[in-house]
């Protein structure tokens, strides 16, 4: 068994978990414990950590889980040797490293209306720039 990932390091490229009806868009997702792996002698810089995230909807609180890792071999995939089961066990959780206060209703309404605008003005810019391709 070997150490892959620290307790409370983020993994790169999942850094951020999607958070709905919160003070905050996304929350910092950190692994919750340290994660060992079963690697073969002198193979251990060859795997990697790779973060599973799901979206929550606050309020989050800190340490909740927020997505999985999933630890892939030298050849881009988990080892065959590991059940399902077993796989999910070896790799372990990523965990909200603060809080995420749930968002009033004032807050919530302003987002709707102005991302239904930005899409509005976005879908009229790519009808516009289809024009002139």
């Amino acid at each position: 068994m070997q150490p892959i990932l620290a307790k409370g390091a983020q993994i790169p490229g999942g850094e951020m978990a999607k958070v709905e009806k919160g003070t905050a868009k996304e929350v910092a997702a950190v692994a919750g414990q340290e994660v060992l792996y079963p690697v073969k002698a002198g193979e251990a810089g060859a795997y990697k950590p790779k973060a599973v995230l799901k979206t929550v909807t606050a309020p989050v609180k800190q340490g909740q889980t927020v997505g999985s890792i999933k630890i892939v071999g030298p050849n881009g995939k988990s080892d065959e040797f590991l059940r399902p089961i077993d796989e999910q066990k070896a790799g372990g959780v990523l965990v909200a490293k603060e809080e995420v206060e749930e968002a009033g209703w004032i807050r919530l309404a302003f987002r709707s209306f102005f991302g239904f605008i930005g899409g509005i003005f976005g879908s009229l810019g790519d009808l516009i720039k289809g024009l002139f391709s």
